[in-house]
């Protein structure tokens, strides 16, 4: 939490940072003294609060969104790769099987919302 009880939350206005949210929390450690548990809130909890989406994701807690990324090495680490990626419970990246993407779209299908992602669609 920053100065009297504020939520901060990182400035994140480029997709290309979007794809290293972790490495960017890890630099607020080193340059902006913040500990671990605040660089892990800066990119988990606080954006959600600020979103007034908090009580559905934003932390790990039973009735809550299942969105994890389960890395290779520590979070915060610029070692870390994603090995498993879950959405609302379900595995959507598996690194250690890419030749079969786990949610079943071939390779260049084009998923929901007309991205590249590999979401589907809710049935």
């Amino acid at each position: 939490m920053g100065e009297e009880g504020r939520a901060d939350v990182g400035q994140l206005d480029s997709a290309e940072l979007a794809r290293r949210l972790n490495t960017e929390a890890a630099k607020s450690m080193k340059w902006g003294g913040l500990s671990e548990d605040e660089a892990f809130a800066l990119v988990t909890i606080n954006p959600a609060k600020q979103l007034r989406i908090d009580k559905r994701v934003g932390s790990l807690e039973a009735g809550k969104d299942a969105d994890i990324v389960v890395w290779n090495h520590h979070p915060l680490s610029t070692y870390a790769i994603a090995d498993r990626v879950y959405i609302d419970g379900t595995l959507y990246y598996d690194r250690l099987s890419e030749d079969a993407p786990a949610d079943g779209l071939e390779e260049g299908e084009v998923g929901p919302r007309g991205s590249r992602d590999r979401r589907r669609a809710a049935p």
